[in-house]
């Protein structure tokens, strides 16, 4: 499974252009802001979203719910982005609430774990996975690859992967951090079931040629 996380970017004229691609890839999730969430063409691909409220549906201005996440067709919902835990302070108690939430109506959470640079990384993937269920697809996306073009080594990504098989009974474990169209073929070679993309995500042809893989 490939998911393309846009983030706070793009436009309508955008996923017009990702909408036209000659994608054969059935198992593309694209994950635009909200706003632009109705306009994927759901022939090609799987819609996904990049945040969900930890309320249900009530007094919540200007919070989005599963249930309206549901109503638009999303099937896959990020939790626990590193970006969200550093710029807007989740805690794992936030990010486990919307697991729980998302999981009520059938939304299948990305949990997204990995450490900064310098930090343990057992110590820091054991911390942030203790909120896992079995509904979660777990995303290993290191904070310091993240739109720096660095990438873990091929034996690092393996060696984070078993260790989540194996100690944590994780079934699907995806990647993220500087994915592009470079090291997608190489990345599609390990012990992982699929991909997170982000910047590469904004680039049709990029998006065309990462879609071959997975």
């Amino acid at each position: 499974m490939i998911l393309f996380n846009w983030k706070a970017n793009g436009t309508k004229e955008l996923l017009d252009e990702i909408n036209r691609l000659n994608v054969q890839n059935k198992n593309i999730t694209i994950i635009p802001p909200i706003h632009l969430s109705h306009l994927i063409d759901k022939s090609k691909f799987t819609v996904g979203t990049q945040n969900v409220s930890i309320f249900e549906n009530g007094a919540y201005t200007g919070e989005i719910s599963t249930q309206m996440l549901s109503e638009i067709g999303v099937k896959y919902c990020l939790v626990g982005h590193s970006e969200r835990r550093h710029y807007l302070n989740e805690t794992n108690e936030i990010i486990a609430k919307k697991i729980e939430n998302l999981a009520k109506h059938g939304i299948t959470p990305v949990l997204c774990i990995g450490e900064k640079l310098g930090e343990n990384r057992t110590a820091v993937l054991k911390e942030q996975i203790s909120i896992f269920t079995k509904e979660c697809i777990v995303a290993y996306e290191p904070v310091w690859a993240i739109g720096t073009g660095k990438v873990p080594t091929s034996e690092e990504i393996n060696s984070v992967a078993n260790f989540l098989r194996e100690e944590f009974f994780v079934s699907k474990i995806i990647y993220g951090g500087s994915v592009s169209s470079a090291n997608v073929q190489n990345l599609s070679t390990l012990n992982i079931d699929g991909i997170l993309v982000g910047g590469a995500s904004l680039k049709p042809q990029e998006v065309l040629e990462i879609s071959k893989y997975f």
